[in-house]
């Protein structure tokens, strides 16, 4: 696995939460949010494919014309979802 997602994925859980509801407090917590998502949608597809770049895997492969679909679930856990394109 690319280090510096790991590296990434690392620092995001290492974020602060639960500071008081403060305008700051909630910036943070969005950001922290998008960029797990970011981080989880690039583990999820391990090439360069539209707006999703990757120096360590700049070329593009047909088995990874995919939707990577990120969510989280009832217990505020994220979830990955990648589906073929048709």
């Amino acid at each position: 696995e690319h280090t510096e997602l790991a590296r990434a994925a690392d620092e995001l859980v290492g974020l602060p939460t639960g500071a008081p509801l403060t305008g700051a407090a909630l910036s943070t917590t969005n950001l922290r949010l998008v960029g797990a998502a970011v981080v989880a949608a690039a583990r999820a597809r391990p090439e360069s494919r539209g707006w999703h770049r990757r120096t360590d895997h700049p070329g593009t492969k047909d088995a990874w014309r995919r939707t990577v679909r990120i969510a989280l679930d009832d217990d505020g856990r994220m979830r990955v979802r990648s589906t073929p394109i048709p």
